[in-house]
């Protein structure tokens, strides 16, 4: 579900209300799609300008935790927002991705299948400011091809 839009960043939400059996598979084929798509508009954008991109794609941060819903109108379920802190770890994770790669929190490597965990690489531990340093891994570009499990 797209929740929202954060000045250049995207927020959306995977398994609500209920997580569907290898959901988080379905979560990292939907990230590399993603990635996939930013080159090529990237690429179809620089063939169209003359300056020369310096990096090309788009960054991904992913992080499982839970959400709070709440109504932003009261009596209205139209105007919804979401708090948790697997808001900010992402952000936080998204910093640290460069073009066209994916930085996974600890909690959400931990629950993909052991196929796709040994594609990724930890990295040093990120400040998330008033949440303390988050655990992450970094997805191999070589793992750009999806898991093909659903």
């Amino acid at each position: 579900m797209l929740y929202q839009f954060a000045g250049d960043e995207a927020i959306g939400f995977f398994g609500m209300p209920d997580h569907a059996e290898g959901f988080t598979d379905a979560v990292l084929d939907t990230a590399r799609a993603l990635c996939r798509i930013g080159e090529s508009v990237s690429q179809h954008w620089q063939r169209r300008i003359d300056r020369v991109q310096n990096a090309a794609g788009l960054h991904v941060g992913v992080a499982l935790g839970d959400l709070q819903i709440v109504s932003l109108r009261p009596f209205s379920r139209l105007h919804i927002g979401a708090i948790g802190d697997c808001i900010n770890v992402a952000s936080r994770l998204l910093a640290l991705a460069g073009p066209s790669e994916i930085v996974l929190s600890n909690a959400f490597h931990q629950r993909l299948d052991e196929d796709n965990q040994t594609r990724c690489s930890e990295i040093e531990p990120v400040d998330a400011r008033n949440l303390g340093r988050i655990r992450a891994w970094k997805l191999s570009s070589a793992a750009d091809r999806p898991s093909g499990k659903r």
